[in-house]
């Protein structure tokens, strides 16, 4: 079944495209993390994003920053 997109979707797609930024330029906030791995686990995901690799998995271990380094790594 084919459908034809409504003008909030096209409003929305449009957007996004004007909007979007390289992963490269967007900094980390480094007041939310300070830790080396914590920074590597931000910029290795978002360095095979940039090689169009879309299947990733980030695990970290319980108390070592997890809701801060996802808050820092999308709050730029």
């Amino acid at each position: 079944m084919k459908t034809v997109f409504k003008q909030d979707d096209l409003e929305l797609r449009a957007a996004s495209l004007t909007l979007r930024r390289e992963l490269a330029s967007v900094l980390i906030d480094r007041g939310i993390v300070e830790r080396d791995y914590q920074i590597d686990c931000i910029d290795t995901p978002c360095r095979e994003i940039t090689t169009d690799r879309r299947k990733l998995l980030v695990e970290m271990t319980s108390g070592a920053g997890c809701s801060n380094t996802s808050m820092a790594s999308s709050s730029a």
